[in-house]
């Protein structure tokens, strides 16, 4: 069964999610699906493996009437994610025909709770706020998350 049907066997349950409320889930379980090199299909967490052996079959995980909403906001969150730099297509061929990876930020978004929420507020922060003398180093450190450093080189440029 799908991680992801698991999560939401109830398609309205999951069409009551927004996005933005979806992609640390799908963050999650495209980090639990990646398999040799780190990759995952994105489209396999609508899907799901129904039987065994010679009559397995792969199907959709939700009912006919419901798969285009949810295929519509699955895509639009697989998007989002892709736009804030959290998954990427995988190197060589195989980025080609639909796999990816998890970025490096990915994988930071993945070590806290709120980590994708964190990564989105800190990429909303325009550098433009920041006096011109400490946005170099400031905003770098700002961008990693290290409060503590952008802070105390903000007023070492200050006190300077």
């Amino acid at each position: 069964m799908s991680e992801l049907h698991e999560k939401f066997p109830n398609a309205d349950d999951l069409l009551a999610l927004t996005p933005d409320a979806l992609a640390p889930i799908l963050l999650r379980i495209a980090a639990n699906a990646r398999q040799s090199g780190g990759m995952f299909v994105p489209s396999s967490v609508l899907t799901a493996t129904f039987g065994s052996g010679m009559t397995a079959e792969r199907g959709p995980i939700y009912p006919h009437h419901k798969n285009q909403q949810v295929e519509r906001l699955v895509g639009e969150t697989w998007e989002l994610l892709r736009r804030e730099g959290t998954i990427h297509p995988a190197p060589d061929i195989n980025g080609q025909y639909g796999w990816m990876v998890l970025s490096s930020v990915g994988e930071a978004a993945l070590e806290r709770p709120d980590g994708f929420e964190q990564i989105r507020a800190l990429r909303s922060f325009p550098k433009s706020l920041l006096h011109p003398r400490i946005a170099d180093k400031a905003y770098a450190a700002l961008q990693r998350g290290d409060h503590v450093t952008a802070a105390r080189d903000a007023f070492t440029d200050v006190e300077i």
